[in-house]
C-alpha cells in the first residue's frame, strides 16, 4: 500500500456517508485532510474526529452547483499553500424519481451536470498538473446517489437498452415490465451472471481499447491469424502502460 503519513487528501462530502468513512480511514493511515461540505458546519464532527487521530486538517465550503463558489474554494486551499496529492470526488447529487419524466424541469439537468460532472472535473483540472510535475497523485472520481433508488436504474435501462447494474433493479417490478415488452431484454438480463468484466487494458491504459479494435479489425476485414494479431495489440498495450502509466505509480 502507498504510504499515506503527510500526504495531503482533498474529500469532497466528507460530512457523512463514503466521504465521512474514507476521512476517517485516510487519518488513519496518516494522511492529513481537507474536508469539503456545503457548509463548514457540517464537517465539525469529523474534523474534530480526524484531528484527534493526530492528523492536519482544515475544512472548506462550497455548494458544486455553484461554479464560483468551486473556484473559491480552489482559491482558499491554494491560498493556504496546501499540496493535494489525493482527491476523492465523492460528493455527487441523485435528482429525484419523476414519473412524469416530460415535466422535468431545467434544473435537473443543469444542476445535475454542475455537480456531478463539472465540479469534479474543475477539482481535477486545478490540482491535476502539480501531481504530474511532482510525480505523484491520486484521483478517484464516483458517486453513489443511485444505490438508494433502484428504480432509477430500471427507468434508464428501459430508456436505453443498457443493462441494469443493480439486482433490485433487475428483479423489481418497473424491469418486470420491460421484460413483458420485450421477452429478449430478459435473457440478456439473464446472461449477465456468467459474463466477465472488460479487460482492464481497454479501461486504464491509453489507446489500450484502440489498440484491441485493431486487433479485431486485422483478424476480421484482413484474415490475420489471431495469435499475431493479438501478439502484436500486447505489444503496443505493454508499451502504452509502460511510458503512460508506469511512471506515475
Amino acid at each position: 500500500m502507498v504510504d499515506m503519513k503527510g500526504r495531503w487528501c482533498l474529500i469532497t462530502g466528507a460530512a457523512r456517508g463514503i466521504g465521512y468513512l474514507t476521512a476517517k480511514f485516510m487519518a488513519e493511515q496518516g494522511a492529513n485532510l481537507i474536508l469539503h461540505s456545503r457548509k463548514l458546519a457540517h464537517t465539525e464532527k469529523v474534523l474534530a474526529e480526524v484531528k484527534a487521530l493526530g492528523v492536519e486538517a482544515y475544512a472548506v465550503e462550497a455548494e458544486l452547483s455553484d461554479l464560483d463558489a468551486v473556484k473559491a474554494m480552489l482559491a482558499d486551499i491554494d491560498a493556504r499553500g496546501t499540496q493535494v496529492d489525493v482527491i476523492l470526488n465523492n460528493a455527487g447529487m441523485q435528482v429525484a424519481y419523476r414519473v412524469d419524466y416530460f415535466k422535468t424541469p431545467v434544473s435537473d439537468y443543469v444542476d445535475s451536470f454542475h455537480i456531478n460532472t463539472i465540479a469534479p472535473t474543475m477539482i481535477c483540472h486545478h490540482f491535476l498538473p502539480g501531481m504530474i510535475e511532482r510525480g505523484f497523485g491520486r484521483i478517484v472520481n464516483t458517486t453513489s446517489g443511485i444505490a438508494l433508488q433502484p428504480e432509477q436504474t430500471a427507468y434508464f435501462s428501459a430508456n436505453t437498452g443498457y443493462m441494469p447494474v443493480r439486482t433490485s433493479a433487475a428483479d423489481g417490478a418497473e424491469m418486470q415490465a420491460v421484460y413483458a415488452k420485450a421477452p429478449q431484454f430478459r435473457t440478456a438480463v439473464d446472461q449477465l451472471a456468467t459474463t466477465r468484466v472488460q479487460d482492464w487494458a481497454r479501461a486504464f491504459v491509453p489507446s489500450g481499447d484502440q489498440h484491441l479494435t485493431t486487433a479485431l479489425e486485422k483478424i476480421m476485414l484482413q484474415d490475420t491469424p489471431a495469435a499475431d494479431a493479438f501478439a502484436a495489440a500486447a505489444d503496443a498495450i505493454a508499451k502504452s502502460f509502460e511510458q503512460n502509466v508506469e511512471p506515475y505509480l
